[in-house]
């Protein structure tokens, strides 16, 4: 399950929430995660924080706070440019 998790991450077509909360589902259903413990980690600080940051980069993506600060950033402002010319999607530099 592992893999294929990491496989469906790494291949891109699907967002990584859903897939995160699809193998959640199916670990449940298969027994491997007891269902008591299944959803006890998102009270964590951690969880918490890594949500934060989705939202506030999502919020200054959408709000184009990026625009204004990335051309000021020299070496960012070329892997921003780059990651716009694809379409948004992430790859390696």
């Amino acid at each position: 399950m592992l893999l294929g998790l990491f496989a469906l991450l790494i291949w891109g077509r699907w967002r990584y929430d859903l897939v995160a909360l699809i193998t959640l589902i199916v670990t449940l259903l298969a027994g491997a995660v007891p269902a008591e413990e299944a959803f006890s980690s998102f009270g964590h600080p951690a969880t918490a924080t890594v949500a934060t940051v989705l939202i506030v980069s999502r919020g200054l993506s959408n709000s184009g706070g990026i625009d204004l600060i990335a051309p000021r950033q020299p070496c960012v402002a070329q892997r921003f440019a780059a990651h716009r010319h694809n379409g948004g999607r992430s790859r390696m530099l």
